[in-house]
This record gives structure tokens, sequence and C-alpha cells, in this order.
């Protein structure tokens, strides 16, 4: 399956693109943040190399850094950005699933077949995306 066929219709699919596109043309962008976040997933799913080391540092403080840069509500944004990149990672996940399971990627039939989550679904080493846990980019939770 090429980048193209395992991309297309995944939420947050679009970004994820600029941002490859983004990380290949050495850019320090939304979108190539976001590819700094996910690059475990990405990187077993086959779909980036090499990402500088600047990128990979800190990304989710990079993101929320720039994202203040803007003038918007960079909270709001960060955390819209984040929940698109789980939703994003987990649809990346189960199609993945599903291709090694042989079942395709598209279909009413693979709709009905029977399945099972991976454990680690939308989880990151510390518990998930800040997004996930309710966090703020500093680490504090929201309440």
């Amino acid at each position: 399956m090429n980048t193209e066929e395992l991309l297309r219709g995944l939420p947050g699919a679009e970004l994820i693109d600029q941002g490859l596109a983004d990380v290949r043309g050495g850019r320090r962008t939304v979108p190539a943040l976001l590819v700094a976040i996910a690059l475990p997933r990405l990187r077993r799913a086959g779909l980036v190399g090499e990402v500088a080391p600047e990128l990979q540092l800190d990304s989710e403080l990079q993101l929320y850094a720039l994202l203040g840069l803007s003038g918007g509500d960079a909270y709001a944004e960060y955390n819209a950005l984040l929940r698109r990149l789980v939703a994003f990672e987990n649809a990346l996940d189960h199609r993945l699933r599903r291709s090694a399971a042989g079942w395709g990627t598209t279909g009413a039939d693979a709709e009905s077949r029977p399945g099972k989550m991976g454990a680690g679904t939308g989880e990151r080493a510390m518990g998930g995306h800040a997004a996930e846990r309710g966090d703020g980019p500093d680490g504090c939770e929201n309440v």
C-alpha cells in the first residue's frame, strides 16, 4: 500500500501529508511538528524516515509556541490539533491492522468483520497525548 492509499480518507490526513512534505523540505511548520509528535507511529507505518533533531526535541512545546505566535487562542488550537492527530493515529493503526489481516481498507464488508483494538491504541509511553489526558502543553492538568 503506498502513502496516498494509506492516508486516503483518514481524519487529519491532509495535515500529515503537508507535514511530511514540510519535514522533507526542512520547514518548521504546524503540520511538520504534528509529524514529529506522531513520529513513532508514522515510522512503524513506513511513512517517514529522517526528521531533523530540532523538530523532535519538545515537539509538543514547539507546536504550542508556534501557535502562540499566530495571535489566536493557542490553547484551543493546540488541543484541537492534538485531538485531530490522535484521531488520525487511531485510524491509521486500525487501517494497518486490517491491511495486515488481509481485510482491505474500504467497503461494507470491512465494517462487518470482527476485530479487537490493540491494547496500546492511542497511548504514548507517558500515558497518551496531553490532549487525551486533559493536560496543557506544560504537563499540568487542566481543570
